[in-house]
């Protein structure tokens, strides 16, 4: 099979060099995909692949090095190419670094330099220098994944495969809905009845509070409308104990419930709070048997104090967490185990002093009122303690709509959809602790949506399935083993 540096001796180029178009064939690593390759300075119909096209275009075999430069940096580091250079703290402090890591980073800088004169002239070149970076320890053995790959095909994707290669993959499957478009929706985990396979959901909109249901066996659709009901934005959650859907008021903490039939909403005593305490991401304890709620946003700053509703008292109480706890943050990720004694959180925007418009060194993706944190936390209610399980911002996703636990595999699944406003491919993302220190993307398979509404994710107990619901209609998405 041809390679960068064959072809290039053959005055060719390849033109689309990226980890997709490496292939096994007969326990061989290969180059794939020759549609675009020609002549230089041929003309060519495909421009090449988004992150793997350097600022000169097409024309020099330095192309293909800039496109094996950024190939070699995914594979290395963990992190898209659009985030090359830069490196994950894990890797600079790894005690390989010293040894050797600092030379391939400096390779990399000028495999995939912007500037043509800045960067090897020939996959030749490229596969000398890291011949040379070769200590022959058993340190590098691990890199030598790299080295062997690139001799015999010029471009590295066994080390690639090594690194990355997840143990599942995701598949998709069309469930009956044609479209899922009820307006107002705000139906989540926590408000789904799977004894009774119902959904519910309670919404504030300047109209007043919207009650609904949905079937999951026929998947008929009820909907009520309270007009009186609460003046400001809410959550909610399905009581297990009443079996009754409850709301809490933003800013006041007031609590409203409404029967399963939803033909009442119903005002429950409460203990008002102020404007400092906005409320934030609800969550069930089956030990105090309560309601509580983490985080929130009010008078410019987030925080993350945790309270819990109190019925006979008619008000909220503070938790006191033990040791180490979140940044203050403002609309996380808040998910549960089956148990519900073990909640997960994730991300959320926000900083250390919970103030708005404080940046912290060191840190990225400001929006110029908070970061997006990005971090994973693990909430034992048996104790009252967190566990960070990522780091912020040590992961930086573009857009993770929704998360959930996974019981069967005992991992964090996490669903990514590209630019808001953009239709791409949905893929889910992979944490396992002791396994992955960064979340891993699951190859996708079947009928796989491309829209960037996520509305529910929801984990179906018998058969495990993540069912995802959408504007395009709802999918059953299977976790298997590769």
């Amino acid at each position: 099979m041809p390679v960068p540096g064959i072809l290039h001796e053959a005055g060719l180029l390849h033109r689309d060099v990226k980890p997709a178009n490496l292939l096994f064939f007969k326990g061989e690593l290969c180059l794939a995909d020759y549609g675009s390759v020609g002549q230089e300075g041929s003309p060519v119909e495909f421009p090449g692949t988004e992150g793997y096209v350097p600022p000169d275009g097409l024309g020099s075999p330095a192309m293909d090095v800039f496109a094996l430069g950024r190939t070699l940096y995914e594979t290395w580091t963990g992190l898209d190419r659009f985030r090359f250079p830069s490196l994950p703290e894990d890797l600079q402090v790894s005690p390989h670094w010293s040894t050797h890591g600092w030379r391939l980073n400096q390779i990399l800088l000028r495999a995939a330099d912007g500037r043509p004169s800045g960067r090897f002239a020939s996959a030749a070149q490229l596969l000398e220098e890291l011949r040379r970076a070769s200590p022959g320890s058993r340190q590098f053995s691990r890199r030598n994944a790299i080295r062997v790959a690139v001799a015999a095909t010029g471009a590295a994707g066994m080390f690639y495969i090594w690194r990355n290669r997840p143990s599942y993959q995701a598949v998709w499957r069309k469930l009956p809905p044609q479209r899922f478009l009820h307006e107002y929706w705000e139906g989540t985990q926590l408000t789904c009845d799977w004894k009774n396979r119902l959904l519910y959901s309670l919404a504030y909109r300047p109209m007043g509070i919207f009650w609904q249901r949905l079937d999951l066996r026929n998947w008929k659709h009820a909907e009520n409308h309270f007009p009186e009901g609460p003046k400001r934005g809410m959550r909610s959650i399905r009581h297990p104990e009443t079996g009754e859907m409850w709301g809490v008021e933003d800013v006041t903490g007031t609590m409203v419930s409404a029967g399963l039939d939803g033909k009442q909403l119903t005002t429950l005593s409460t203990q008002k709070l102020n404007e400092l305490d906005f409320t934030g991401a609800l969550y069930w304890n089956p030990i105090s048997r309560r309601v509580g709620s983490f985080g929130g946003y009010g008078n410019f700053h987030t925080h993350n104090r945790r309270k819990e509703y109190v019925p006979i008292q008619g008000g909220w109480t503070d938790i006191v967490d033990l040791a180490v706890v979140p940044w203050p943050r403002v609309g996380p990720l808040l998910f549960p185990d089956p148990s519900f004694r073990r909640w997960f959180l994730f991300s959320g925007r926000g900083n250390s002093s919970g103030k708005q418009s404080n940046p912290i060194p060191g840190l990225k993706d400001y929006d110029g009122q908070f970061h997006q944190l990005n971090d994973l936390w693990e909430l034992d209610l048996t104790t009252n303690r967190w566990t960070s399980l990522l780091p912020v911002q040590r992961w930086r996703p573009q857009n993770v709509p929704g998360a959930v636990y996974h019981p069967g595999l005992d991992a964090v699944l996490f669903v990514a959809i590209g630019n808001p406003g953009k239709s791409h491919p949905w893929k889910f993302h992979f944490w396992k602790r002791g396994q992955s220190s960064l979340p891993q993307e699951l190859p996708f398979a079947g009928e796989t949506p491309t829209l960037s509404t996520l509305w529910t994710l929801l984990i179906e107990p018998e058969t495990q399935d993540i069912w995802v619901f959408t504007d395009d209609g709802v999918f059953a998405v299977s976790i298997r083993p590769v």
